[in-house]
């Protein structure tokens, strides 16, 4: 205010893109091709009631009145989320340690209040699936849709490659869920081959 008129530059032209390099286009046709048979995994578990005033009263007990504390408490509620993708008509594939919080000890069956369900890719609709195997040394676990639900048409099974004939450099294209942020894409490449990791643990199979 009081200062003087300045005209505002005029808004540059929009610059065309460059066209699509081969490379660019490969990336684009697996994500159109493989993106469909992936899914984002959303897993609950209810567990006991917690009250949010504990710290006060440990510091102060009884400050507050019995019938008060009562409705202080709530439900314990721990969510997290994952990637996983079709392998078979009905069934995915997923980390292990993507559902092991919602596993009862170390057997397949889950928790009480415990709940593990799978959205496919351009959709909300949530699938619940049961945990019908896994492999913690190899982080890996396979759900099954349950209640005769079926897939969208698009998530067809994915072929497994053999992983003995990958080599260090070659491009690699992850599509998943990081932070619950759906059907994202990233690529890279094989960094070594040949690595081992400690075992995340083991699991009684029905």
């Amino acid at each position: 205010p009081g200062g003087p008129v300045v005209a505002q530059p005029s808004t540059p032209a929009a610059v065309k893109t460059g066209p699509v390099l081969e490379d660019e286009t490969n990336t684009v046709n697996i994500v159109e091709q493989r993106g469909p048979s992936v899914v984002a995994i959303n897993v609950e578990v209810r567990g006991n009631r917690v009250n949010p005033f504990d710290e006060i009263e440990r510091l102060f007990p009884n400050f507050f009145p019995p019938q008060l504390r009562e409705q202080f408490q709530t439900p314990q509620v721990q969510q997290s989320s994952g990637s996983g993708f079709v392998v078979a008509e009905g069934e995915l594939i997923t980390n292990f340690h993507v559902v092991e919080g919602a596993l009862e000890g170390t057997s397949l069956e889950l928790k009480e209040g415990a709940s593990v369900k799978v959205v496919f890719a351009g959709s909300t609709e949530e699938f619940d699936v049961r945990v019908v195997g896994a492999n913690p040394d190899f982080d890996l676990a396979l759900l099954a849709l349950v209640d005769g639900q079926t897939m969208p048409a698009g998530a067809v099974p994915l072929e497994i490659a053999d992983s003995s004939t990958v080599r260090v450099g070659q491009k690699v294209v992850a599509i998943g869920n990081p932070f619950g942020l759906q059907s994202s894409v990233s690529q890279g490449i094989v960094s070594a081959i040949g690595r081992e990791l400690p075992s995340i643990g083991r699991v009684e199979i029905p």
